[in-house]
Order: structure tokens, then sequence, then C-alpha cells
């Protein structure tokens, strides 16, 4: 008998006036409670596209022969609207990205006219899943202010700490079993040392700006959001001892899902880099150029 096939099951979800105030306030804090690590600025432009399951939006300070908004309202932004015709899964409602968007009709509206290659491989955008999905697929119930702060810090600061990286450092590309394995016990000993006393060598991989993102992420959860960061080091204390626990633990984590994982092992070594060095934000621009 030929095994029935698994669908993934798709999210009805509508935008709200709630999701738009997460967002604002999520801009407002990176440019007005972050200088210290978006010293260089140049955010301000940056566009913010969100969606539910019928439309996508564009939030932006430019105009755009695009239809605007009628139930959604902003001081920051003009709400620009259209319909994407794609049917979202639990995956595309819990996830963030930047550079690009997630429908072809937003990355043809915003291909600049000349054919410049450079320019349009990487957009001055975040694309976020709404506030109100992420809580909804995430479980809804008295951690309604946790939920908030994961979503600013792990979406908003996140994405934006991306699109920082991408336009003020040129990454190098390297992937290095044998330099994650060296920071793999660099952490196991700093963790186990309240004064956090030790030395290690950043990466230099294609790895860096996410591990830039992340840092972000978690200098604003040190700097705003408490909950969040009391997670976090839960979380990492617990994937320290699955890391660690051999050889064979390992090599399992490297091979299985290296990309996905580089997530959990900056988990542990993100606060480790900035309790290191203080002035992380512009010494790993100069290591990614």
């Amino acid at each position: 008998m030929a095994k029935k096939e698994i669908k993934e099951k798709l999210i009805k979800y509508s935008l709200t006036q709630e999701d738009i105030q997460i967002i604002e306030q999520g801009r407002s804090i990176v440019l007005n409670k972050l200088k210290d690590i978006f010293a260089r600025g140049g955010l301000n432009e940056t566009e913010i596209e969100t969606f539910d399951s019928k439309y996508a939006y564009l939030l932006t300070k430019k105009t755009y022969k695009l239809p605007k908004a009628k139930n959604l309202k902003s001081n920051m932004f003009n709400i620009f609207v259209l319909k994407h015709g794609k049917k979202l899964d639990r995956k595309s409602l819990t996830s963030g990205r930047y550079g690009k968007s997630r429908f072809d009709k937003i990355n043809e509206l915003l291909k600049k006219k000349k054919d410049d290659l450079l320019k349009n491989l990487y957009f001055n955008l975040i694309s976020i899943a709404p506030f109100g999905a992420y809580w909804k697929i995430s479980g809804k119930g008295k951690k309604k202010q946790l939920r908030v702060e994961a979503y600013l810090a792990s979406y908003i600061v996140h994405e934006h700490g991306h699109i920082y990286f991408i336009n003020n450092a040129k990454p190098n590309v390297l992937n290095n079993f044998s330099l994650f394995k060296k920071l793999a016990l660099n952490s196991k000993k700093a963790w186990n040392n309240s004064k956090n006393k030790f030395d290690f060598e950043f990466p230099i991989f294609s790895y860096i700006p996410h591990h830039y993102a992340t840092l972000c992420e978690y200098a604003a959860a040190k700097k705003l959001f408490p909950k969040y960061l009391k997670r976090w080091h839960k979380n990492a204390k617990s994937h320290l001892r699955f890391l660690t626990k051999s050889e064979k633990s390992f090599k399992k984590w490297f091979n299985d899902k290296p990309l996905l994982e580089t997530y959990y092992f900056d988990l542990l070594y993100v606060p480790l880099i900035i309790n290191k060095w203080k002035d992380w934000p512009e010494r790993l621009l100069k290591i990614g150029s």
C-alpha cells in the first residue's frame, strides 16, 4: 500500500493593527535605542515586508504605484498592499529573511532601473512574518511578553543586523569544521568559568553575516529584553551539554544541519564575543571585509 502523502497544514491569518504597531516599535528600537550597535546608521530607509494568508504588505518611506492598505495605519511608513497568491505554511509564517522579498512581484518592483547586478543582488529590505501569526503558531498563553521580546529581537533587530552588515562589510567565504570544533570547546570552557576569561578566534567564513545579526539580537536582548535573555541562557546551557558530550555528538550536530544549527551554536558563542570585545560591531565589520 502506498504511503499517504503528508501535506503541510496551511495557516490562515489576517494582518492586524497590532502587527503594524509592533513592527513600528521594533524599527524605533533599532533607530533610537541601539545606536551603539548600528553606529553607522543607514537603516532608516530599509523597507519592511510582512504578509498574511492573502496579501503582502510593503512598509516603506517611498512611494510606489501600488494600492495602499485601507484598514491599517502607520505614523512611520506608507503601507502598500498586493495580493501574493501564495499558499503559506507554518514555516513561512514563523520566519524572517533579508535582502529579497518572498514574492516575485515585490522583487520586480524593487529592481533598479539599470541592470546593476550588485545592487539587485540584495535589496534594502527585510521580510518578516507578522507577530500575530508567530504568536498563534508558537502557542498563545501567559507568556505574551516573552513572545513580544523574542519577536522584536529575533525578527526585527536580527534582520536589520543582516542589512547593516551587508551595507558595511563584504563577507569572506570559508567553512571550517576544525575551527567550529575549537570554538565549541572554548565555549564549554568559558561557560564553565564565571569570569569568562579565555582566548578565542572568531571564524572568518560564510556564516559571519548570520553571526553578526545574532550578535545584534543578543546585544539588544541584554539591553532591553530580560525575559528573552533569560530564555537564551537556558537554551544555551541545554544545547552545550549535548554539543560537547562527545566527538560523535559534535560530528552528528555539524554534519546533519550545519546551516540551521549555526543558530544554536550562536546561542553559546555570541554572549562570549560580546563580553570579550566591547567594540565587536566595528571589529567584526573589519573581519568581514
